[in-house]
């Protein structure tokens, strides 16, 4: 008897959280922004309305985490061993772009919030992704049917 190549893994209760919220990050980064690029919407900053150029001057901070979490999204639905790097990879540019702004925009002060936020999400990720017994599992089941797949694929091909 052969391991079977569909064998379906049960998903971790916070993936499928990481999934709707990578989702709808997503969809919203990509709304808004099309929403700014028109010149539609009600977006304010401090309270005061702002005009499509200034929405997309800050825009551009936004995109990259909100277009990164559609492959986060895509690797967790379709259950791809990746998904975990990709959502590391995801903190990471969340940091990166916005410790970056602040210090470039604001002060090295305004970026201890987005490096406390960043540190927390990534340490807490990795523990979830890489030490948390259950989540471990799941994902040594899908490398172990990927690994599957891909042997099947060797074989048939050639």
């Amino acid at each position: 008897m052969s391991l079977s190549p569909r064998k379906t893994y049960e998903m971790p209760f916070l993936l499928s959280v990481a999934l709707g919220c990578a989702t709808l990050a997503c969809v919203f980064t990509l709304w808004a922004a099309l929403l700014g690029l028109v010149g539609r919407g009600d977006f304010k900053f401090n309270g005061q309305p702002a005009d499509p150029a200034r929405v997309m001057r800050y825009v551009w901070v936004l995109l990259p985490p909100g277009l990164l979490a559609g492959p986060v999204a895509y690797g967790i639905r379709r259950e791809r061993s990746w998904s975990r790097y990709a959502i590391l990879l995801w903190w990471v540019a969340y940091g990166a772009l916005f410790i970056g702004f602040n210090l470039v925009v604001n002060t090295a002060q305004a970026a201890i919030e987005p490096t406390v936020n960043t540190l927390l999400g990534l340490g807490f990720s990795w523990w979830y992704l890489y030490r948390k017994a259950n989540v471990v599992a799941y994902y040594d089941g899908l490398e172990t049917r990927e690994m599957i797949n891909g042997h099947e694929a060797n074989v048939a091909g050639g």
